[in-house]
């Protein structure tokens, strides 16, 4: 629809399980496009996210539509309405290194195997028998992934593991993406 419509903004639902995922895949195929992150879990985190997936702006979880509007108003001016709790988790992740050298170089070694064998859509037990580690260690490592990279989800983890490798062909990271579904 976004390739018929070529809309200014384009709303997008973050709620569920790949709501990332499609503002990484709108920010790459449709650059001129501005997203709009909506039904935000209020924590730093998942707005921090938001910014790296590619959202020029959020609505939180909470928001009402008089919020939305007013979002969608401001950010067709290039402004965007930001918590100084935010704003200041933003400036911290830049000073880090900026928005695109996220958390994976965080990750421990196990931790990026683990991450790995998610990539090719193993299940914990799967993860657990190829490491020979039990299957609760292999829970506890993935929610260390997902946390480290502010995601919620395999799928999520999957997407930013692709985006930081260099582009590969048209599509890949979509099939990684679908795999970690599984």
């Amino acid at each position: 629809m976004v390739e018929r419509l070529h809309p200014d903004v384009v709303l997008v639902d973050v709620s569920g399980p790949d709501g990332l995922t499609w503002l990484r895949i709108l920010r790459h195929e449709a650059p001129g496009v501005t997203c709009v992150a909506c039904s935000v879990a209020d924590t730093t985190a998942n707005v921090v996210a938001c910014a790296e997936a590619g959202a020029a702006a959020f609505v939180s979880a909470d928001g009402s539509l008089a919020d939305l509007v007013e979002t969608v108003t401001r950010i067709t001016r290039d402004e965007v309405i930001c918590s100084p709790r935010v704003a200041a988790a933003v400036f911290r992740r830049l000073a880090a290194g900026g928005a695109t050298q996220v958390a994976t170089h965080r990750l421990t070694a196990r931790e990026s195997q683990v991450l790995s064998l998610i990539c090719e859509g193993r299940s914990n037990k799967a993860i657990a028998a190829a490491l020979r580690i039990a299957e609760p260690t292999v829970k506890n490592h993935v929610h260390r992934v997902l946390e480290k990279l502010a995601v919620s989800n395999r799928t999520q983890a999957v997407a930013h593991l692709q985006e930081r490798r260099a582009p590969a062909e048209p599509g890949a990271g979509k099939a990684a993406a679908k795999s970690a579904t599984r």
